[in-house]
């Protein structure tokens, strides 16, 4: 009677599973993981940093991180970045590991929009411990776990490459004379659909199959008030929607924002509306804002995830923590004087009176950059 809890794991990992992405809940904290179009969104050079506990009270739950920075060069309307990721499942430590390069082009519209597109090429290696498991060869009826297994694991590492295409909208409106900050976009991520499978065979059935994502939002000035200086406070409804191999996530709610502080309230399941079939979660966000000193610029923010149907509370949720740094001033090629086109360029006497492209940037009283 040999059969193995391996037979089991080869068959969810290879056949009778489709590999999806995991999904943050502070989206835009993690933006070239959302969209790879977000490279160079911001003036200088932008570090991001998330950690995501999900289902930590059930055995096997999921572990993510991610490191990402990138660079905005206006010299050559151009970006660049770079990602690190890791995804761990399960007590077998089923691992994602993955590091992607990202080249983006930003297009002027006008003094306040931009488009962005960008290309991306990920290495990922999957990866599993066997010494995890305990094989029926190895029980004793009464003993419990007390032989050696005489099970042969497959192979124990798989390494593949996708590549992700994305583009987004940035720019200024108003509504009823006010600003508004707006942005949309759309995303592909593993085009080619590379052969995920631990053993390498049965590629068709066993094909990291693409993730599409949409996202749009908005921000704009809700209340202005004097209290010992002027107050703005903002609010942004925001929309994402992944859709990877017939699995569907829809998240949207809203942010409300005045500098230092933010807090917001999502709503995530499969369909987009409240039903009690599905897994729906509550999520609830906030950080702030910061300043090093005038060219450095600090965002922390922690959410958690409440599951209200499905596995419920007893799971303890999703913790999530995000970090960004932003070196405003910092360039690889430069930065015009004074920020403006034709400008003498600081650090390069040889780019003197060479045009520089001026990124879009919402400018709104005690805003916070979200997006």
């Amino acid at each position: 009677m040999r059969r193995y809890i391996l037979l089991l794991i080869t068959i969810l990992i290879t056949q009778g599973a489709v590999g999806q992405d995991a999904a943050f809940s502070q989206f835009y904290a993690n933006r070239l993981y959302l969209n790879p179009a977000f490279a160079g969104s911001q003036q200088g050079m932008t570090m991001n940093s998330a950690y995501r506990s999900q289902w930590n009270y059930i055995p096997g739950g999921f572990t993510t991180y991610s490191f990402s920075a990138d660079i905005q060069e206006p010299f050559l309307n151009s970006a660049f970045g770079v990602m690190a990721y890791q995804d761990t499942e399960g007590e077998g430590r089923l691992t994602t590991t993955s590091i992607g390069f990202i080249y983006g082009y930003i297009v002027r519209l006008g003094k306040k929009s931009n488009l962005h597109f960008a290309l991306k090429t990920n290495f990922f290696q999957k990866s599993v411990d066997w010494s995890k498991f305990t094989f029926t060869d190895q029980l004793h009826p009464v003993l419990g776990v007390v032989r050696p297994t005489n099970a042969l694991p497959i192979l124990e590492t798989t390494n593949f490459a996708t590549f992700d295409f994305g583009a987004v909208l940035r720019a200024e409106g108003k509504i009823w004379g006010r600003k508004t900050h707006n942005n949309i976009g759309f995303a592909v991520h593993h085009m080619n659909e590379p052969n995920e499978s631990i053993q390498q065979i049965g590629a068709e059935d066993s094909r990291l199959p693409r993730r599409y994502t949409f996202h749009a939002g908005t921000m704009f000035e809700m209340i202005s008030f004097n209290y010992q200086e002027k107050r703005t406070i903002y609010l942004s409804p925001n929309f994402k929607f992944d859709y990877q191999g017939n699995i569907k996530i829809v998240s949207y709610g809203l942010y409300t924002i005045s500098n230092p502080l933010y807090i917001g309230l999502f709503y995530q399941n499969k369909n987009g509306i409240i039903d009690f079939q599905n897994t729906n979660s509550l999520i609830l966000t906030g950080g702030f804002e910061g300043r090093l000193n005038d060219d450095v610029r600090y965002t922390f923010g922690y959410s958690y995830d409440l599951n209200t149907t499905g596995l419920g509370p007893r799971s303890n949720g999703v913790h999530e923590i995000t970090m960004m740094v932003n070196f405003e001033k910092a360039s690889m090629f430069g930065l015009p004087s004074n920020g403006r086109s034709g400008k003498r360029w600081r650090g390069s006497k040889s780019r003197r009176g060479r045009k520089a492209m001026e990124c879009y940037k919402f400018n709104g009283a005690n805003s916070i950059s979200i997006y």
